[in-house]
């Protein structure tokens, strides 16, 4: 196969090692790699390749509208306001400030009180199309290009492989399934 296009769903980030294995040999094809996954904190300590586009899942959702006012007056708001005040000889100050603030308080309201508001409230309304993670997948990841192959990394994004599998057949560009990319990169084409 000539410069694969390969989705990789890796929503668990349980087999990390594997997933970065399979970038590698995707990426000495001479093809490319968009690595999706649901919480990129898993990943910190990988050492991720250049070349591979990743899609966190979290960041995605916060483009959802009540997720992102939510944003706006935790993060963006107070933000603001500590750049506003660190001019200057509190610059260094305001900067560990914010990054306290973030830490301590704007990410633990997030968790414990932005999300589960916002997953009791308006996620039904938003899954009566569907997951909205998965639909701002499909608006952001896979209306912008064309999938050769669509490795499922682990078992928890196999319900989120079959509804991007549906999606991309439904419009005419299925993709090849697999769970390994070295038998899809060393098959001939046809």
């Amino acid at each position: 196969m000539a410069e694969p296009q390969v989705l990789i769903l890796a929503l668990e980030g349980s087999r990390r090692l594997a997933v970065l294995a399979d970038v590698a040999q995707v990426i000495a094809a001479g093809g490319t790699a968009t690595l999706v996954v649901s919480d990129m904190a898993k990943w910190r300590r990988e050492k991720l390749p250049k070349q591979l586009r990743v899609v966190d899942l979290t960041k995605l959702e916060l483009r959802l509208a009540p997720l992102a006012v939510e944003q706006l007056v935790l993060v963006r708001g107070p933000g603001f306001l500590f750049k506003a005040v660190g001019r200057g000889p509190l610059a260094g100050g305001s900067k560990k400030a914010n990054r306290a603030y973030q830490r301590a308080f704007a990410d633990r309201v997030h968790r414990r009180v932005g999300l589960p508001v916002y997953r009791r409230l308006f996620q039904p309304l938003y899954a009566k199309k569907g997951d909205p993670r998965l639909r701002l997948l499909d608006r952001y990841v896979l209306q912008q290009g064309r999938f050769d192959v669509l490795l499922v990394a682990d078992p928890g994004s196999m319900p989120a492989a079959a509804t991007v599998l549906a999606n991309l057949t439904a419009r005419g560009a299925a993709p090849t399934l697999c769970f390994d990319v070295s038998a899809v990169l060393s098959a001939p084409v046809g």
